[in-house]
């Protein structure tokens, strides 16, 4: 197997997990809808998976969602649950254009 196609592997197994990421942001948009207010141990977990996102999209070259993940980490650490549900919407739809 050629470097190009362990290289191409690599980001096709990473791109087929756009559909577990997408129903993460999902999942966390629920919880934020009936959670209070301000600071929580839901922020801080959004937060950290936000950062890690971050990370790992740039690092594959998905800059435009990488971008809108360290959007809404700002909001989830802010604790600005509408900013937050809507950086999480937005990234959620985006990773629905990449499939």
């Amino acid at each position: 197997m050629s470097n190009q196609s362990n290289i191409d592997a690599i980001l096709s197994r990473y791109k087929s997990s756009f559909v577990e990421k997408k129903q993460m942001l999902d999942d966390y948009r629920q919880q934020l809808s009936g959670a209070p207010r301000g600071p929580s141990e839901l922020y801080s977990e959004i937060h950290a998976e936000l950062h890690k996102l971050a990370g790992s999209l740039g690092m594959y070259g998905y800059d435009d969602l990488a971008a809108q993940a360290r959007s809404a980490m700002k909001s989830a650490q802010s604790c600005e649950k509408d900013q937050l549900e809507e950086g999480l919407m937005k990234l959620s739809l985006l990773f629905l254009e990449q499939r």
